[in-house]
């Protein structure tokens, strides 16, 4: 069973296979307390240029309140945004963001905040970009804490989603709704 201690632990992709993170299905889920400083900051990014042309997604905070995921087609600029206002910062929650073809459904704590159908799939260039969580060189990371990060090649149902969420908050008694470590 993961612990979901809030310490410093270290994430990173597979350097030698960044084309395993270029996926047009994935979920993605951690604990997450995102900062009130954190004006703007990525939770996590696959987005990388080649030359003046940018590839990818990447899901992140601006405003305090916004959070965005864009999708990047390698035409110079982002290819399309999804975004939602009332993100919720100084909250310790759990964050699982899916992505399936051009659909996309961000849950906090089990429950679906955030969907639609109008995310255009991004562009990749084989080879290149690495995941990263907590921001990509050259963009603000993330100011707060995040904790127990996964990443699957899958699509998970709300189902699995609120599983997961009931597994871990169950464990961790007090701690999700207590707002403390």
């Amino acid at each position: 069973i993961p612990k979901r201690d809030w310490s410093s632990d270290v994430c990173s992709s597979d350097l030698n296979n960044p084309s395993a993170f270029q996926r047009t299905v994935f979920t993605w889920a951690g604990w997450i307390n995102a900062s009130s400083s954190a004006a703007n900051g990525v939770i996590f990014s696959n987005r990388y240029n080649v030359g003046a042309n940018y590839y990818g997604y990447m899901l992140f905070i601006t405003n305090n309140t916004y959070l965005n995921f864009s999708t990047y087609n390698g035409n110079g600029g982002t290819n399309s945004t999804a975004t939602y206002n009332g993100f919720a910062q100084n909250q310790k929650i759990h964050l699982v963001v899916t992505f399936n073809s051009g659909v996309l459904k961000i849950y906090r704590n089990g429950a679906v905040l955030y969907s639609t159908s109008s995310v255009t799939n991004p562009a990749f260039v084989a080879g290149s970009g690495a995941l990263t969580f907590g921001g990509p060189a050259g963009y603000g990371g993330m100011v707060g804490l995040m904790d127990e990060v996964a990443y699957w090649n899958t699509d998970h149902t709300a189902a699995d989603i609120q599983g997961l969420y009931l597994t871990y908050s169950n464990i961790y008694v007090g701690v999700v709704s207590a707002n403390s470590s």
